[in-house]
Protein backbone atom coordinates (compact mmCIF):
# COMPACT_ATOMS: atom_id res chain seq x y z
CA UNK A 1 0.00 0.00 0.00
CA UNK A 2 2.83 2.38 0.88
CA UNK A 3 4.56 1.65 -2.42
CA UNK A 4 1.35 2.24 -4.36
CA UNK A 5 0.78 5.59 -2.66
CA UNK A 6 4.41 6.64 -3.20
CA UNK A 7 4.34 5.67 -6.87
CA UNK A 8 1.05 7.49 -7.41
CA UNK A 9 2.42 10.59 -5.68
CA UNK A 10 5.62 10.48 -7.74
CA UNK A 11 3.67 10.18 -10.98
CA UNK A 12 2.63 13.80 -10.63
CA UNK A 13 -0.54 15.54 -11.66
CA UNK A 14 -0.44 14.43 -15.30
CA UNK A 15 -1.54 10.89 -14.52
CA UNK A 16 -3.15 11.45 -11.15
CA UNK A 17 -6.62 10.77 -12.50
CA UNK A 18 -5.46 7.37 -13.76
CA UNK A 19 -3.90 6.42 -10.43
CA UNK A 20 -6.51 8.04 -8.21
CA UNK A 21 -8.58 4.85 -7.64
CA UNK A 22 -5.48 2.89 -6.64
CA UNK A 23 -4.34 5.71 -4.40
CA UNK A 24 -7.68 6.01 -2.64
CA UNK A 25 -8.00 2.22 -2.27
CA UNK A 26 -4.51 1.91 -0.76
CA UNK A 27 -4.93 4.83 1.65
CA UNK A 28 -8.34 3.53 2.74
CA UNK A 29 -6.97 0.02 3.34
CA UNK A 30 -4.00 1.38 5.27
CA UNK A 31 -6.29 3.49 7.46
CA UNK A 32 -8.58 0.51 8.08
CA UNK A 33 -5.64 -1.70 9.06
CA UNK A 34 -4.26 0.98 11.37
CA UNK A 35 -7.66 1.51 12.99
CA UNK A 36 -8.14 -2.22 13.54
CA UNK A 37 -4.63 -2.53 14.95
CA UNK A 38 -5.21 0.30 17.42
CA UNK A 39 -8.56 -1.16 18.51
CA UNK A 40 -7.04 -4.61 19.00
CA UNK A 41 -4.06 -3.22 20.91
CA UNK A 42 -6.38 -1.19 23.13
CA UNK A 43 -8.66 -4.14 23.84
CA UNK A 44 -5.92 -6.71 24.50
CA UNK A 45 -3.12 -4.63 26.00
CA UNK A 46 -4.43 -1.40 27.49
CA UNK A 47 -7.93 -1.94 28.90
CA UNK A 48 -7.87 -2.86 32.55
CA UNK A 49 -4.23 -1.93 33.10
CA UNK A 50 -3.73 -0.02 36.33
CA UNK A 51 -0.59 1.53 37.73
CA UNK A 52 0.80 0.07 40.94
CA UNK A 53 1.42 3.26 42.90
CA UNK A 54 3.69 1.63 45.47
CA UNK A 55 5.84 0.04 42.77
CA UNK A 56 6.05 3.34 40.86
CA UNK A 57 7.14 5.15 44.02
CA UNK A 58 9.78 2.48 44.74
CA UNK A 59 11.12 2.69 41.20
CA UNK A 60 11.28 6.47 41.40
CA UNK A 61 13.19 6.32 44.67
CA UNK A 62 16.04 4.34 43.08
CA UNK A 63 15.91 6.07 39.69
CA UNK A 64 18.69 8.26 38.34
CA UNK A 65 16.43 9.87 35.72
CA UNK A 66 16.57 13.17 37.59
CA UNK A 67 20.17 13.52 36.43
CA UNK A 68 19.16 14.46 32.90
CA UNK A 69 17.52 17.60 34.24
CA UNK A 70 20.51 18.41 36.41
CA UNK A 71 22.95 18.22 33.50
CA UNK A 72 21.50 21.33 31.87
CA UNK A 73 21.81 23.39 35.05
CA UNK A 74 24.81 21.92 36.88
CA UNK A 75 26.80 20.36 34.08
CA UNK A 76 27.62 16.73 33.38
CA UNK A 77 30.37 16.28 35.95
CA UNK A 78 28.35 17.67 38.87
CA UNK A 79 25.26 15.68 37.87
CA UNK A 80 27.34 12.51 37.56
CA UNK A 81 28.78 13.08 41.02
CA UNK A 82 25.31 13.49 42.52
CA UNK A 83 24.18 10.27 40.84
CA UNK A 84 27.23 8.39 42.13
CA UNK A 85 26.56 9.62 45.67
CA UNK A 86 22.90 8.68 45.46
CA UNK A 87 23.70 5.19 44.17
CA UNK A 88 26.27 4.68 46.92
CA UNK A 89 23.77 5.38 49.69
Amino acid sequence: MDTTVCMAAEAGSSSSTLLEPDLIFSVHNAMTLLRNGVLTFTKTCVEGVQANAARCEANLAVSTAFATELVSTLGYEAAAQIVKERLAS
